[in-house]
């Protein structure tokens, strides 16, 4: 329950500061967050219509599941069973706050999932579950996982190639320009 809390919570927080922004700057506005920040951009990103993109890196598709998975040979886990707690049930419990349990709102030209091939807490199954919700937008892999990130640079490159696009940034510095990523708005 307080996890659920938690969550209702925080939606409420993203919203109303993604709202204020949007009324105070016109430029594009977008989320990205990687494992429980690619979570809950995940979820606001079926939530909320004010986002212009969604970045979810690393997400977990399902916190209820992952857990789940990641308890297996844990004594909490098995007391928790013995009293009656399933996996179905638990995801029952958590789907309030779960992105695939909601349509996305952010267009789908617009969604874009990063993923690991070596990741082995989000597993590769979490972020082809989330895609496969979504309708199978624009995703990308690197080698390695949450700890190890290796060829991280690849990722943020196709990132910055997905904003450049998007009209977000100034394409001229994805590819080798020098500086950072310029923002094309103010």
């Amino acid at each position: 329950m307080r996890t659920n809390e938690a969550f209702i919570q925080t939606v409420l927080e993203l919203r109303a500061a993604l709202r204020w922004i949007k009324v105070r700057n016109p430029a594009p506005l977008g989320m990205m967050g990687s494992s429980l920040g690619g979570y809950t951009t995940a979820l606001l990103a079926s939530l909320e219509e004010a986002l212009d993109f969604a970045i979810p890196v690393l997400p977990p598709a399902s916190l209820a599941d992952l857990f789940w998975t990641a308890g297996q040979g844990d004594p909490v886990l098995s007391k928790v069973s013995e009293m009656g707690m399933t996996r179905e049930r638990f995801a029952s419990a958590w789907a309030l706050h779960c992105p695939l349990s909601y349509q996305p709102k952010v267009p789908w030209h617009a969604r874009f999932i990063v993923g690991a091939h070596g990741d082995n807490l989000v597993t590769p199954e979490h972020t082809d579950r989330l895609w496969e919700h979504w309708g199978r937008p624009r995703r990308y892999a690197f080698a390695g996982g949450h700890i190890l990130q290796v060829y991280r640079s690849d990722y943020h490159r196709e990132i910055g190639r997905f904003l450049a696009e998007l009209g977000v940034v100034r394409g001229d510095r994805v590819d080798g320009g020098e500086g950072p990523l310029a923002p094309r708005f103010g």
